[in-house]
């Protein structure tokens, strides 16, 4: 019986379907072969051997990374490679950062900084400029759909996306491109047409986040040959600062103390240029002329965060206060003195402070994770649990208003979710803990660009460390990037929190600036180059130094 026109219509659909299918199933066993051929390359290529000389390390970063010149952990790093390396082998280290910069501007530049230098490895520290809140909660992406998951796994719809965005990444650069010189042409538009002071404030801002300083300063001083402005004075030493130009910044600074004797800002920065010029004994007398000259709680907070690093204890005690007298209602003064006799041994002061600051409105969701924190310390861990599970469930807002560093402080999703986990392993609840961090995982904007620069590295380089912040934990930053064969990380957490304890907090940071921890002096400089010259010189040269491990804490702590 011969075959129908539409039984071969439906016969060659049907085998073409299947060859299709054959075809798919070809390329992704083809894909995974080549996945594991790549992978053995990759560790030859990432394997230094020892007869390589002159290894180049880029190190790219913010003003974590940038500022401290001589004392930067760049410049020390390369210091300490060179007395501890393997025979035949000498280290140059660039410091790659750029103060003021988020983890975006880091990996839109990362091409021209490679082709630049052409590195044998690369050092990261980024992340901390990318937004209040590091963390979101991951409840919303727990359901997708089960075919969802699988297509995420398969290799050729991994391969297909990857031509997707490489496609339209140089168009996304153009568009970046025009849109900044539009972005430009208003602002200078805005200048020319209102005169608004701030209007060239903001100008001097876009050309400085751009490197372009010479501009930046030609903004400002035309602005203040028109009228004096504080704000628009401080703006133009920190592009001197940028620019090492640090005899004229500090000018700048005393000026506007000495005309705008209240003006805060004036202070706090000269006080963060003392320290990098290592001139801290000079701190004291700015911040007892600030608590003076503004007589306001946060002022004498300042004044005894900083007796508090120098571990002038009473001291402290009487700043905090005096603060919590000018301020009843300012929840920072309670926190961080409880904080303070928390480490002390007075629990119960500081719980009674914290539950006086868990009833105020900006203070609340930090209050109670520090009287969790303390509520484990003493052994009540019902209390702390409900304390934690509560906030998990319930995590501060997003976006508070904000005059001072500690305003934001980064107690977030993530903070809350680690003491949890920490509280049920205590019990042996493993799982609790592990569902509960699951819970959690970097912001979009700092895993997208951390996989981005992971990716772009590891093509073009092969080898990659990245440094986690003073006192922080690992832990998130080994969820954004998977465990990867020439990926390396530096936990910096105990050994800052070793040398906190025993020289105090200013023997390590120049300021608060990010809430727990701040821009880093020679001293703590020297520790993340420490931290990182070790791991380096372990994990891609089998060099396991003594010298270069942590100090042993002090006697007499």
């Amino acid at each position: 019986m011969p075959i129908s026109k539409p039984q071969r219509s439906m016969s060659r659909l049907v085998s073409a379907s299947l060859g299709c299918l054959a075809g798919l199933v070809a390329l992704e066993i083809g894909l995974r072969i080549a996945g594991l051929v790549f992978l053995g390359l990759e560790q030859r290529r990432n394997a230094l051997g020892e007869g390589d000389s002159a290894v180049t390390i880029l190190c790219l970063g913010e003003s974590s990374t940038a500022l401290g010149g001589d004392y930067a952990y760049p410049r020390q790093l390369e210091t300490l490679l060179n007395e501890h390396a393997p025979p035949a082998t000498s280290f140059r280290v660039v410091n790659g950062g750029r103060p003021g910069i988020d983890s975006s501007v880091i990996v839109r530049d990362l091409g021209k900084k490679l082709e630049e230098w052409r590195p044998d490895i690369v050092t990261v520290m980024m992340g901390i400029n990318d937004g209040i809140m590091s963390f979101v909660d991951l409840n919303q992406y727990q359901d997708k759909p089960l075919h969802r998951r699988l297509l995420t796994r398969l290799k050729i719809y991994r391969l297909v996306r990857y031509f997707a965005i490489a496609l339209g990444a140089e168009d996304e650069s153009r568009r970046h491109a025009r849109h900044l010189e539009e972005r430009e042409r208003s602002l200078r538009r805005a200048v020319d047409e209102r005169g608004d002071p701030l209007d060239s404030i903001v100008l001097a801002m876009f050309y400085r986040r751009r490197a372009r300083y010479r501009e930046a300063e030609s903004v400002l001083l035309e602005l203040l040959s028109r009228e004096p402005n504080p704000r628009a004075t401080v703006d133009l030493a920190h592009i001197y600062h940028d620019m090492g130009r640090f005899d004229e910044e500090e000018t700048l600074y005393r000026g506007v103390i000495e005309r705008h004797p209240d003006y805060g800002p004036a202070y706090r920065w000269l006080i963060r240029l003392l320290g990098h010029l290592e001139r801290e004994g000079e701190v004291e007398g700015l911040l007892l002329d600030l608590v003076e000259a503004s007589v306001d709680a946060n002022s004498t907070i300042e004044l005894a965060k900083f007796y508090r690093g120098e571990k002038r204890f009473d001291e402290a005690e009487s700043r905090y206060r005096e603060a919590m007298r000018i301020d009843a209602d300012n929840p920072y003064a309670p926190i961080d003195f409880a904080s303070m006799l928390r480490e002390m041994g007075r629990t119960r002061g500081a719980e009674k402070l914290l539950r006086r600051a868990a009833r105020t409105k900006m203070g609340s969701a930090h209050a109670k994770l520090e009287l969790a924190r303390l509520q484990m310390q003493i052994g009540r861990i019902d209390e702390a649990r409900r304390l934690l599970e509560a906030l998990i469930d319930n995590p501060p807002p997003k976006y508070m208003p904000a005059e001072f560093s500690w305003d934001v402080r980064p107690y977030d999703s993530s903070s809350i979710a680690q003491e949890l986990a920490r509280l049920y392993r205590g019990q042996g609840d493993e799982g609790r803990a592990r569902a509960v961090l699951e819970r959690v995982a970097p912001n979009r904007m700092s895993l997208r660009n951390y996989q981005t620069l992971v990716a772009e590295v590891m093509a073009e380089v092969g080898r990659l460390v990245i440094i986690q912040y003073p006192v922080r934990s690992l832990a998130p930053l080994r969820a954004m990037v998977p465990e990867r064969e020439g990926v390396v990380f530096v936990d910096s957490e105990k050994s800052f929190k070793d040398a906190i304890a025993d020289e105090g907090y200013n023997a390590l940071f120049l300021d608060h600036f990010a809430t727990d921890f701040g821009h880093t002096n020679r001293r703590g400089h020297a520790l993340i180059a420490r931290n990182t010259a070790r791991v380096i010189l372990s994990e891609f040269f089998g060099v396991d130094d003594p010298d270069l491990s942590p100090p042993a804490p002090r006697s007499d702590r």
